[in-house]
């Protein structure tokens, strides 16, 4: 069975938001200081988000169809 691609859309963003959340407090344990962590937060951070952000834009591109279509 295939699940249409707008709800799998709204779950990123709140998987995400958990994930990141999690990995920042984990940065801000591990690191001496407030700016190692982020620096080590955002160098796992970005490409994923990149990632998810691509994975989303191909879904909507699948959900709707181009203007004139």
């Amino acid at each position: 069975m295939h699940s249409a691609p707008g709800p799998r859309v709204a779950v990123v963003g709140a998987h995400l938001a958990m994930l990141d959340g999690a990995e920042l407090a984990q940065a801000l344990i591990a690191e001496p200081d407030i700016d190692d962590a982020v620096r080590a937060y955002e160098n796992v951070m970005l490409p994923r988000s990149a990632q998810a952000a691509q994975d989303c834009a191909k879904a909507l591109d699948d959900l709707v169809p181009p203007t004139g279509s």
